[in-house]
């Protein structure tokens, strides 16, 4: 099989995950089974300036969606400062949660 490698210039779309922390128990997530990986059992948050600088390789990027397949976004620490960046860059962001952990003025002020 050939080695492809990534044109970052033609990728608009990018889905993160920034952090191995969860707040929910959800009966089908693979965080329940007795494969899933131990590297990812402790909590862990990326790097907001690396997730960032990543973010900077991809010149036509249009959106980041931060869908936690594993985790919940918005436990990421520095999850307000990625968005606010990301906004001030003009980037379209999705955004995936179980919406548990903030009030409804968080949720109107991010929206």
């Amino acid at each position: 099989m050939a080695k492809t490698s990534l044109d970052f210039d033609k990728v608009e779309v990018v889905e993160l995950d920034l952090t191995t922390m969860c707040n929910a128990a959800c009966p089908l997530c693979f965080r329940n089974y007795k494969d899933f990986p131990e590297k990812f059992k402790a909590p862990f948050a990326r790097n907001a300036v690396d997730i960032l600088n990543q973010l900077f390789n991809f010149k036509n990027l249009k959106r980041v969606e931060l869908i936690g397949q594993l985790s919940e976004p918005t436990t990421h620490p520095s999850f307000m400062t990625i968005v606010r960046e990301l906004k001030r860059l003009r980037k379209q962001i999705k955004i995936c949660t179980n919406g548990d952990l903030y009030d409804e003025d968080f949720w109107t002020f991010l929206g």
